[in-house]
């Protein structure tokens, strides 16, 4: 899927240790152009990724190609983007 949007905030990275070693995952917010405009989060995770996300300058235009994701917690349902 893809989405269009201006960059309107970088979110802080999360670092841990995983049983691969050391991850980190950071994340950004779109605002979409749309008549009613919405705000969509994605989450990026590996430090080149994360890093990349902090060099676009804020209120870029930016296409994001994503992949849908859920699941599910004590019958609850989490979706990341």
């Amino acid at each position: 899927m893809e989405i269009t949007g201006r960059l309107i905030k970088i979110l802080p990275d999360v670092e841990g240790e995983g049983q691969r070693g050391h991850w980190v995952k950071g994340g950004f917010v779109i605002e979409t152009g749309e008549d009613f405009p919405r705000k969509v989060a994605f989450i990026t995770f590996g430090e080149e990724r994360v890093a990349m996300v902090k060099n676009i300058p804020m209120a870029s235009m930016v296409q994001v190609t994503f992949t849908p994701e859920s699941r599910e917690f004590n019958e609850r349902w989490y979706t990341d983007l």
